[in-house]
């Protein structure tokens, strides 16, 4: 059986085993039954009487039909109750953007950052899709995590999960789409949070430019926000609660608003894109129907821009930007490890030891501390601060199976604060 490799996947594995047990005993039952009457009261040929009438057994039959209709609801009820989780989201979710297209899966991360076919997210946090298709109907499968989406153009689906085992799992498309339906794959990568954090801190785009440090990727609300005032947005729907020609979004996504036909709608991220494709479709109360149609001015990437700035001027959004804005900000001062990672990245001892797990010229670091480390004269011994320093200090004292001794000593060449951020921030990998 497949690895389980988030929350969700030991509750579809279980419901799944019980219909298979069930349904194998009653396979075996119905069979057993079916060759006992079979040779039992078979007709004899050279009997002189008619095989035996056998007349119905009302008990017996209320009492098969009654299990049987028991079973059927406990399954029901069981996946709904899978359903239910499955869903709804927490409230405590990373949310990422996804594009379906023939025939690659996009990627939009809160602060920016855009991946192709790759997914990053980090070990036991929550993260929610938001996904979406440019043009025909796809879905989003991740086999070990029990999950499928289908992914339909010109609409929003989500599907959240949260990773409990590290490593890179396989995506695919599960709804025929077209000539290269069967490349459409993408991976995801889990990996543990201090890792992630650093992943969208140091992010590179495929032609190897990273983010410089201090510039970030344009967040996708920022670009939003830059949108809605593009595109004359703010002309019409008020970003401050003032009433104007349009209804205002502030504090308006996650509740209902009642509509021109007396009927009411939910403000989600669907109805924010119906409203600005087809704006009559579903016209509020007390405004006239004068929106037009931005259907064929905006790419997937703008809409959903959109939508997250609209959703950032909801209640719940406001109530957090509010919280933050009351916190006394103090000047931000280097930290021990931040040090340390800066003598790591001048002495270059990124060179030889890598930081994410990939092999090198000498032993990768990533969890490096704490770790058993196993020595070309056999012995072993655990990574604690005395093995770290020993290495940075004495490093023919300590080598590691599988390596060369080839690394320099830098005895004199590190102070003790110095040594002390350095070991602070192996500490942290």
């Amino acid at each position: 059986m497949l690895t389980r490799a988030s929350t969700l996947a030991s509750n579809i594995d279980a419901l799944f085993n019980f219909i298979f047990w069930t349904s194998a005993v009653s396979f075996v039952l119905i069979v057993s039954a079916l060759l006992f009457f079979t040779f039992w009261y078979h007709r004899h040929r050279k009997a002189e009487e008619g095989t035996t009438y056998i007349e119905g057994h009302g008990p017996t039959e209320f009492v098969v039909a009654t299990v049987l209709f028991i079973w059927g609801m406990v399954i029901f009820a069981w996946g709904w109750i899978d359903y239910r989780k499955i869903i709804h989201a927490p409230s405590d979710v990373i949310e990422i953007n996804v594009i379906g297209r023939q025939w690659k899966w996009s990627f939009e991360y809160p602060n920016g950052i855009k991946t192709s076919d790759e997914l990053v997210v980090p070990l036991g946090q929550n993260v929610k899709l938001l996904l979406s298709s440019a043009d025909v109907i796809h879905s989003f499968y991740i086999p070990e995590f029990r999950l499928k989406q289908d992914v339909v153009p010109g609409s929003y689906t989500t599907l959240w999960f949260n990773a409990i085992q590290e490593g890179t799992f396989q995506v695919f498309c599960a709804e025929y789409c077209g000539f290269d339906h069967s490349q459409m794959f993408a991976k995801i990568k889990v990996v543990k949070p201090k890792l992630f954090e650093r992943w969208l801190r140091e992010w590179k785009q495929p032609g190897g430019e990273s983010t410089e440090p201090g510039v970030e990727a344009a967040p996708i609300v920022t670009r939003g926000k830059k949108l809605y005032a593009d595109k004359g947005c703010n002309a019409c729907h008020s970003e401050t609660g003032q009433k104007s020609v349009g209804p205002t979004p502030l504090g308006a996504f996650g509740k209902e608003s009642e509509l021109a036909d007396g009927s009411k709608v939910k403000m989600d991220e669907n109805y924010i894109r119906e409203s600005m494709m087809e704006p009559q479709a579903k016209v509020v109360k007390g405004f006239p129907p004068v929106m037009p149609s931005f259907k064929g001015q905006l790419t997937d990437e703008d809409v959903n821009a959109i939508v997250a700035y609209v959703k950032s001027l909801g209640d719940d959004e406001q109530a957090k930007l509010k919280k933050q804005s009351q916190v006394v900000q103090k000047p931000k001062t280097e930290s021990l490890a931040e040090k340390g990672k800066k003598i790591f990245e001048e002495l270059s001892c990124n060179t030889c030891h890598s930081i994410d797990g990939e092999p090198g010229v000498g032993p990768a670091l990533l969890g490096l501390y704490g770790s058993s480390r196993k020595f070309v004269d056999g012995s072993v011994k655990a990574a604690d601060e005395e093995y770290v320093k020993d290495s940075v200090l004495n490093p023919e004292k300590h080598v590691v199976e599988g390596f060369e001794n080839t690394m320099p000593s830098y005895k004199h060449e590190l102070s003790p604060e110095e040594l002390k951020a350095l070991l602070d921030y192996l500490k942290g990998l």
